[in-house]
């Protein structure tokens, strides 16, 4: 089921010839999941995931949540970690021990073809005693400088996981991973 569901979402003008199959889909794996028992049972808007195998590569938010077709987008805020570790990271206080580093290139005038990047600020605002590098100085040259030596690294930026080489953008150019 999660195979086939993922198979749909991969290609969107099958996904859009085969809505209702892909919807009825959607809303089964949320039941299979568990996520309408554990959802319907607490109060939640926001959901922090640790996705394993996979459940990494499903968007959790297009997951259908009612007979009625609407996804957990609409009713749900959605966070992905690879990690428990990296959750209690982000409780803690800030501390000096370790140096925090954002890189938001923003691409403001829309530069290599990049729509601009607008919610990173909101993102880095509950970051604390962080150094951020913006638009031109979110370079390569920059990244190789200060990530080797970061506790935590923010990336605000374009990026492409599937369908393809993986890679982000910064500033100046493109990072294939």
């Amino acid at each position: 089921m999660l195979r086939k569901y993922l198979e749909l979402l991969k290609e969107p003008s099958g996904f859009a010839q085969q809505m209702a199959q892909a919807s009825q889909l959607g809303y089964q794996l949320f039941q299979a999941l568990g996520l309408e028992t554990l959802l319907g049972e607490a109060n939640l808007k926001h959901l922090i995931v640790l996705p394993d195998g996979l459940l990494n590569r499903l968007p959790l938010e297009a997951l259908v949540v009612d007979a009625s077709g609407t996804y957990l987008l609409e009713s749900y805020s959605t966070q992905y970690l690879p990690s428990l570790s990296l959750l209690q990271l982000g409780a803690e206080p800030p501390s000096s021990a370790g140096l925090r580093v954002c890189f938001e290139p923003k691409f403001s005038d829309g530069s290599r073809g990049l729509a601009p990047l607008i919610h990173g600020e909101a993102e880095i605002s509950s970051l604390h005693q962080v150094k951020v590098f913006t638009e031109s100085t979110a370079s390569l040259a920059a990244f190789r400088s200060w990530a080797p030596q970061s506790q935590l690294l923010h990336l605000s930026t374009h990026a492409e996981a599937s369908g393809g080489i993986p890679r982000i953008e910064l500033a100046d150019t493109t990072c294939y991973l």
